[in-house]
């Protein structure tokens, strides 16, 4: 993934509890303007979320009501948990002002929950400073027919003031789509983070990949 041409310190490897523990320890690095230390923390955090995902897939179907809703709030848990992993990611682009990388991950954050308001404004954002007008706008126009941008006074304001510099060149959409991309594979566990993005740029991606298990 896109890295910011900078090494990101591999965080140690943590089990089990270790997404929600990842988390807090990227949330800490965070507090401190230890951005990539975050970003390092968060990814694991990630790598040991899809690995709960693939453990949950190979798990027997289950048999009942009470088993399959048991399931289905265990895979919107975790999307739920991803979505907000990939926003805190997205965050350490945007002090990093590595914008192209903000992007991609507010895509795998709308992959998992397509409505996700910090998603939302986050991917606008980097947009507008990359100068994508158009797309921006027509997140920023959508986002605000959505309830839970118009219910909260402050959401809503934050996206009110997300204005382009120049106006669209093209009529925005009356029904404009969030492109969203598909989950990345899983981080290899090495000593290192990779020191340059994949060829392919996350924003070219289209077809989202749940966290659901295998039917």
């Amino acid at each position: 993934f896109g890295l910011c041409s900078q090494t990101i310190p591999w965080a140690p490897a943590i089990r089990m509890d270790g997404v929600n523990d990842a988390k807090r320890l990227g949330n800490i690095h965070f507090k401190k303007s230890d951005y990539l230390g975050a970003l390092g923390y968060y990814e694991s955090a990630m790598s040991r979320l899809r690995e709960l995902a693939d453990e949950a897939a190979l798990r027997p179907p289950a048999d009942g009501p009470q088993p399959v809703r048991a399931m289905l709030d265990d895979v919107e848990e975790r999307n739920r948990t991803g979505a907000a992993i990939w926003n805190n990611m997205a965050m350490c682009h945007v002090k990093l002002q590595c914008w192209e990388e903000c992007v991609g991950c507010c895509d795998f954050a709308l992959g998992m929950e397509p409505k996700n308001p910090k998603a939302l404004y986050r991917k606008a954002l980097a947009l507008f400073a990359l100068d994508e007008v158009q797309e921006a706008s027509e997140i920023v126009q959508w986002a605000k027919t959505l309830p839970s941008v118009t219910q909260d006074t402050k959401t809503l304001a934050e996206f009110e003031g997300l204005q382009p510099k120049h106006a669209p060149k093209q009529p925005l959409s009356s029904n404009p789509t969030v492109k969203i991309a598909p989950l990345p594979p899983p981080i290899p566990r090495t000593s290192a983070r990779p020191k340059q993005a994949p060829q392919t740029s996350p924003r070219e991606w289209r077809s989202p990949r749940s966290l659901a298990p295998a039917q």
